[in-house]
């Protein structure tokens, strides 16, 4: 059992990296315009689209959806009162679904989708790493 556990926390440590790094670089991207980025920011060509946050949002969605499922087949009870012990993975997939579109539909800023991501990869690491009675 301990080497799955150590097996997951790899892989779950590697995403959380990842998704860290995606937020740095698309951070490094808004840095100051230069004299040609201002000349040229009225034609819609030049305009950034917030796919990079909401692409960081939509996988610590599915890392969620996916680890709730592992720790439930494990035993363990959902704690959010809306979906109740054991919700089932549609029920799930709807929800993450719809505030993935809500946050697309919204045009948050990328802040918002990052932090959103953070707070969703914090649940999946809690998800992947509890211990539940059998």
């Amino acid at each position: 059992m301990d080497r799955m556990m150590n097996w997951r926390m790899v892989v779950i440590t590697c995403v959380a990296g990842a998704l860290i790094w995606a937020a740095v670089i698309d951070g490094v991207a808004h840095a100051a315009p230069t004299r040609a980025q201002v000349k040229h920011a009225i034609d819609p060509a030049f305009r950034r689209t917030p796919h990079v946050a909401l692409g960081v949002l939509a996988l610590a969605l599915v890392a969620d959806v996916l680890t709730t499922q592992q720790a439930i087949h494990r035993g363990c009870h959902e704690a959010n009162p809306i979906y109740g012990p054991h919700p089932a993975t549609g029920t799930l997939v709807l929800t993450h679904a719809a505030l993935l579109g809500f946050a697309w539909g919204a045009r948050l800023p990328a802040w918002a989708d990052y932090t959103g991501a953070a707070l969703f990869a914090g649940v999946s690491l809690h998800n992947a790493t509890i211990r539940c009675a059998p």
